[in-house]
């Protein structure tokens, strides 16, 4: 239910036919090294509209990873402002996109994706998820009272920046019996990412559309349609073949590049 609302709340997107061969894209993977803290660039240095879609960037983050920590009033607060937000975000994502555009001219494309990459990289970084997801809940619901989101999101980003700093809590290690282990090895089915449900077949094929024109970093890969269940007017869109869900959501930092929310979601077929 959570992941469905997240993706009936998507910016800018308004589906035929079902593919199902592998991407043609270059498999998008997880980077070797370890994320760095986010924001990438120092929060001084960002335009207020950065500012802005860097909190966005965040909290979408916060929204896919915290609820098993935080709960469902992430989810809640992130789909509301999506919704009550929109144009503003919309304001933020031109801004970050003029600024690459100033830097690389007509070549800004590339930049900017690994830029976001490296931003939904950083927030998503396993060493300070706990700090995070505590922080990211508490400025989520001081977003929707807030008046003034641009104002807000240079302090909301130090906030976050200071919960990555933080040092860890100390791990607990978890022992996997080894024939649980063998199971999920022989079970894994792989993950794609959720670009949304649409009302019908040729609402979702629309949408993909619009998406990779948007985004074309993502129209290589070959779009997979299928119907939501007990909701069988709705149509779900995704995309790619992750090996795991760290890559699945690596995936979706470039659907964020184009101003677009997704979702990592296991494969069914």
């Amino acid at each position: 239910m959570q992941n469905r609302r997240i993706a009936l709340l998507l910016l800018g997107l308004g589906v035929t036919g079902c593919a199902s061969r592998q991407p043609a894209a270059p498999v998008v993977t997880t980077p070797a090294a370890t994320p760095q803290p986010a924001p990438s660039e120092s929060v001084a240095d960002l335009t207020p509209g950065q500012r802005v879609w860097h909190l966005r960037a965040a909290l979408n983050v916060a929204a896919l990873g915290c609820p098993s920590r935080t709960g469902g009033a992430i989810v809640d607060r992130y789909n509301r402002l999506l919704r009550d937000r929109k144009a503003e975000f919309a304001d933020a994502y031109r801004s970050e996109v003029a600024v690459f555009r100033d830097r690389h001219g007509d070549a800004w494309q590339a930049p900017f994706d690994r830029s976001m990459t490296s931003l939904y990289n950083g927030f998503a970084a396993p060493d300070g998820q706990a700090a995070f997801c505590d922080v990211a809940d508490t400025i989520a619901a001081e977003a929707l009272a807030t008046r003034d989101l641009t104002a807000m999101a240079g302090p909301a980003l130090l906030r976050i920046e200071a919960a990555f700093a933080a040092p860890p809590p100390v791990a607990v290690a978890a022992v996997v019996p080894p024939v649980r282990a063998k199971l999920v090895a022989a079970t894994g089915v792989g993950w794609r990412i959720q670009l949304g449900a649409f009302t019908g077949a040729a609402a979702a094929a629309a949408a993909w559309d619009r998406i990779r024109t948007r985004q074309p970093s993502l129209a290589g890969y070959a779009p997979h349609y299928e119907p939501v269940p007990a909701r069988p007017e709705l149509t779900r869109l995704q995309i790619g073949n992750a090996d795991d869900r760290g890559s699945a959501l690596t995936l979706c930092a470039l659907a964020a590049a184009g101003g677009f929310d997704c979702i990592a979601v296991r494969r069914s077929s």
